[in-house]
């Protein structure tokens, strides 16, 4: 009976002490969880949660210190925006509202002068084919589009004189979200970081055009490529207000790993 007891004692430590290795496990967790949220509040706005990104379902939160221009920055004025769902530029502050006015008559600047952190997206959802009307007729044409890719590479030549072909992008991955980049120079000196991320049904261009000096801005750029997020991630991250798939991966982040570098 003595040694039942002391057996059923053991058993109940084995047991306790498992349960308290669990809840600490999750404790350390949730802790890791906070503090990117936190990270992530310190360095990007909040997600843009009203127009044409709150109606696609794209979930994006750049850097602090951008804000969003009225339009793409004149740089990029030969592109069509009807090949696109949303083209934008984020300048940073200050910047943009003077990128902003005039745009349409006014040249792409190539100046060697250096140019203050810039954010440019293309978005493209792909769209359901048009249902029949009622009375039978044939549903209106939905609109043609070129392929997303071949006018991304377009916008990039014509930006920055640069002739990219697919073969320059290379395959990155930030957390969970899988892109191809591309890097190299603006005329201007600035290094151009080129990301793009197909899910189908999205296809969707970042390109970040950063300035020359030490990492510039590199810690906000990797949280935003990590915390993007489309469709039913997209929307439940709208709800939240963070991307929760890759906040529960955040352990690495958390610890304050050096950024990639650009």
């Amino acid at each position: 009976m003595k040694r039942f007891g002391t057996l059923l004692l053991t058993l109940s430590l084995v047991v306790a002490w498992g349960c308290s290795q669990r809840y600490e496990i999750r404790l350390d967790k949730t802790l890791e969880k906070l503090r990117y949220r936190k990270k992530l509040d310190d360095n990007l706005s909040p997600a843009i949660a009203e127009g044409p990104f709150k109606d696609l379902q794209i979930y994006l939160r750049v850097p602090k210190q951008l804000v969003q221009a009225k339009g793409l920055a004149p740089i990029f004025s030969s592109v069509n925006p009807e090949q696109f769902d949303i083209t934008t530029s984020f300048l940073e502050t200050g910047a943009a509202a003077a990128g902003s006015e005039g745009q349409a008559g006014q040249e792409k600047e190539k100046s060697k002068a250096a140019t203050p952190l810039q954010l440019h997206v293309f978005a493209r959802k792909k769209q359901a084919k048009r249902p029949p009307t009622k009375k039978g007729e044939a549903p209106p044409p939905t609109p043609a589009r070129s392929a997303f890719e071949p006018e991304i590479f377009a916008a990039l030549n014509s930006a920055y004189g640069e002739e990219v072909a697919p073969e320059k992008f290379k395959p990155v991955s930030e957390k969970k979200n899988n892109y191809r980049r591309a890097v190299f120079k603006s005329p201007s000196g600035s290094d151009i970081n080129a990301y793009l991320y197909k899910n189908d049904p999205y296809e969707v261009a970042l390109i970040f055009d950063i300035p020359a000096g030490p990492a510039a801005g590199a810690a906000a750029i990797k949280l935003c490529l990590e915390s993007f997020a489309t469709g039913n991630k997209a929307e439940a991250a709208f709800a939240s207000g963070y991307n929760e798939e890759e906040a529960a991966d955040a352990g690495t982040a958390a610890g304050g790993d050096a950024p990639t570098p650009f």
